[in-house]
């Protein structure tokens, strides 16, 4: 009887043991472990472009021409996704005509492209068109433009 109910231990220890085993080899060799890494925040631009130009086209043909001295894009993790523009000068165009320059020392273009604040020295030119006639000459410290 005594053998009986040694087997019987004997097999419940074997069958928790290799319960047990099995359990630690999923948990730390078959289980893929995975890094979750928290996105780093750059303060630093991941390109330069010295000398540039820019041109943004519709389906009139070309809408805008951004033209500076230097451009600093930074990435979408930055804390401050889009691009540092430095000695501005937009030409923004009507059917292939220009209608509008603006001038500018610094400004900042919107990740999508959409948007340009301008501050420095601001200087918008409009050109003599029919519907504004003689043109004219418009001076600010900070100011928004929407591209199309």
């Amino acid at each position: 009887m005594t053998d009986r109910h040694l087997e019987q231990a004997v097999l419940v220890a074997a069958i928790v043991i290799m319960f047990g085993l099995s359990l630690w080899l999923q948990m730390n060799f078959l289980k893929p472990k995975l890094h979750q890494t928290t996105p780093v925040i750059s303060h630093e631009p991941d390109y330069e472009i010295h000398g540039f130009t820019a041109t943004g086209r519709d389906i009139n043909g070309v809408a805008y021409v951004l033209v500076g001295k230097t451009l600093k894009h930074f990435p979408d993790n930055s804390s401050t996704p889009g691009s540092e523009l430095e000695g501005l000068r937009l030409d923004q165009y009507d059917q292939n005509n220009l209608v509008r320059t603006t001038f500018s020392d610094s400004g900042r273009m919107s990740e999508d492209g959409t948007k340009i604040l301008l501050w420095g020295n601001v200087r918008v030119t409009q050109e003599t068109t029919g519907t504004a006639p003689g043109g004219s000459v418009t001076s600010a410290d900070r100011m928004t433009i929407k591209l199309r």
